[in-house]
């Protein structure tokens, strides 16, 4: 379920911070020091396609490495990518007011008052567009697809005229939780951060050292929901999903003797 309200955006998680608002990154390091390695060596790959399951960390990813391209100071203590909130380039970044970053996500369509339900070829042509300009401080541009899945053909096409003609300091960053589906023509033209949930033991740890489970119990119930997902598990916290999920169970084990008032009220 994502949002619904145009002012967060397709790309948010209900009960998690939006992904340019997160400076934290559980579970990832190998996937990190890949990226940080690449930026360093200077002959970074243009086109970067972050895959794993969903609430991972994948967007959480791409804007940490996009916050690295584009000046921020580094942070090791937060992580390979880590950057401060406070660094003035992260804040410009969280503020929407860098013209040097451009996220492509499912639009808002004002006349039915929702999120259209895949990112449109209007949408993925501002790609080429963006990256025809140059950056403001002739530095580099950094394009966030969020997430690549919900393009449709057209759309698909459109992206791929900027991934087949690389741009001069441009970077893309696809994020996907079924790369599988994509084209070929695109697969092969990325660089892959394969990202896997962590064990549910050490997502519901996280969980608890970030003071988001009241408990134990809780924190191991919403890991084991999610897969190990730690952004599932945040969400599922957050909605009410571990009480849920325990009370569905518990109907399923009355079977037959559940009662209809119990059934109505799930």
């Amino acid at each position: 379920g994502m949002s619904t309200d145009p002012e967060i955006g397709s790309d948010v998680q209900p009960g998690c911070l939006a992904p340019r608002e997160r400076y934290d990154l559980f579970g990832h390091t190998a996937a990190e020091t890949a990226f940080a390695k690449a930026w360093q060596s200077g002959r970074l790959h243009h086109a970067w396609m972050i895959s794993g399951p969903r609430g991972v960390g994948k967007a959480s990813l791409a804007w940490r490495a996009a916050r690295r391209v584009l000046g921020a100071r580094p942070m090791p203590e937060a992580g390979p990518l880590g950057a401060s909130a406070q660094d003035p380039v992260c804040k410009l970044i969280e503020s929407q007011a860098t013209p040097d970053l451009l996220l492509l996500r499912r639009p808002w369509d004002d006349k039915r008052k929702r999120w259209r339900a895949e990112i449109t070829v209007e949408e993925a042509r501002r790609a080429p567009h963006f990256f025809e300009m140059s950056s403001g401080g002739g530095g580099w541009r950094v394009c966030i697809v969020d997430c690549a899945d919900d393009m449709n053909n057209n759309a698909a096409n459109a992206l791929l005229k900027t991934l087949e003609e690389p741009p001069h300091r441009g970077v893309l960053f696809l994020v996907t939780h079924t790369p599988g589906r994509l084209p070929a023509t695109i697969r092969s033209r990325c660089r892959r951060l394969s990202l896997r949930a962590p064990s549910a033991e050490a997502t519901a740890s996280w969980l608890e050292q970030t003071g988001a489970a009241p408990d134990t119990g809780a924190a191991l119930a919403a890991a084991r929901l999610a897969g190990g997902a730690p952004g599932r598990a945040l969400a599922l916290i957050s909605g009410g999903g571990v009480e849920l999920a325990a009370e569905v169970n518990l109907l399923v084990d009355r079977g037959a003797a559940a009662n209809d008032a119990d059934i109505r009220k799930i």
